[in-house]
């Protein structure tokens, strides 16, 4: 009898130990983007998920990965945003798969055949994300320049999430390329750092403006965000005006996209004769991409006068069976831009 009350004390004492553990568990901080959070979970994409309900408003998401196990697709059906995923290397169709198999329409794929440092750098001047994730080999794809490339990705918004698989080869050159780095996780395997950035402009109006000294001279593009508005100031607007989600319809071209396929981009198009006001200056530079929806931007330029209709024929013909865009993008808006009707 002595031994069962011994042993029934033992097991209530070992209930208690565990109870009191479990509160102390429960009662850990909460994931937040200043600090090494949360370790009874820590996962990446928590970390992200807890940035991301911050916003108030339609916001763009970047990521530049090589894994077909994409952040942006599962993040797509939860968060209203337009995701942008730049695909490096040639495995990308289980991502097309994945989109495809989950409906998501708010979702764009760019696959460049080789992506360079200059194209991020351009990249950088002529779009604004509100969050980036960069997951990728920068060194298997940039080989002597990925250390500028992974620099330069400092720049591309407001909040620069960079997680390294690769670390005694990764983590030293991410650190140095910019000091205000805050580490997120604990994971050794798959570290986790965010860069809060401020970006406040825009040097270029479009990704094939890259070296033209005219335009360097005239342009004053100001954005000023927060989690709850983005606005979007231009020298020649006397207001500003509300930012619009996506990635303009020429740095779609440019790098190569290809999701969604042009069939869709080929009607979004031509429907806008029928559905939009008149626009003075219907140019693919005024296009925003946002997965299934293509935007007409900057109404009522009162520099331009160009017929719409003649404008939405010849961005149909950079979108037809016939079209080269997907072989030779640079070449595809040279002959684009020299056209004239």
């Amino acid at each position: 009898m002595l031994e069962f009350k011994k042993n029934k004390l033992s097991i209530l004492m070992l209930f208690c130990l565990i109870t009191f553990k479990d509160n102390q568990t429960n009662n850990l901080p909460t994931s937040s983007i200043d600090n090494i959070v949360d370790n009874k979970k820590d996962n990446n994409l928590t970390h992200i998920e807890n940035l991301l309900k911050n916003y108030k408003r339609p916001t763009t998401i970047l990521e530049i990965t090589d894994s077909p196990e994409s952040y942006a697709l599962k993040l797509a059906s939860k968060f209203k945003s337009v995701y942008i995923v730049l695909f490096l290397g040639n495995n990308c169709k289980k991502l097309i798969s994945e989109i495809k198999r989950n409906h998501l329409h708010n979702v764009v794929v760019l696959n460049p055949n080789n992506m360079t440092y200059n194209d991020i750098k351009t990249l950088s001047k002529c779009e604004h994300f509100d969050v980036s994730i960069i997951n990728a080999n920068f060194k298997k794809y940039f080989k002597s320049d990925h250390y500028n490339a992974i620099k330069t990705c400092t720049k591309l918004g407001d909040h620069i999430f960079f997680e390294i698989n690769n670390i005694k080869e990764e983590k030293e050159e991410l650190i140095r390329s910019n000091k205000n780095m805050t580490r997120l996780n604990n994971n050794k395997n798959r570290l986790l750092y965010l860069l809060k950035s401020k970006k406040s402009r825009l040097k270029l109006a479009r990704f094939t403006q890259g070296n033209k000294k005219l335009y360097k001279q005239t342009q004053n593009y100001q954005i000023e965000s927060d989690f709850n508005k983005k606005l979007f100031k231009k020298k020649l607007l006397h207001n500003a005006i509300n930012w619009t989600p996506g990635i303009n319809l020429v740095t779609f071209v440019m790098l190569r996209g290809i999701y969604p396929k042009n069939q869709v981009i080929y009607e979004n198009i031509k429907a806008m004769q029928d559905n939009i006001p008149y626009h003075n200056d219907l140019m693919i530079g005024n296009m925003v991409i946002q997965g299934y929806k293509i935007k007409a931007i900057d109404f009522k330029d009162k520099r331009r006068n160009a017929n719409m209709l003649k404008c939405i024929g010849r961005a149909l013909r950079v979108f037809d069976e016939k079209s080269n865009r997907l072989k030779n993008p640079l070449l595809c808006m040279q002959q684009y831009y020299k056209r004239k009707k």
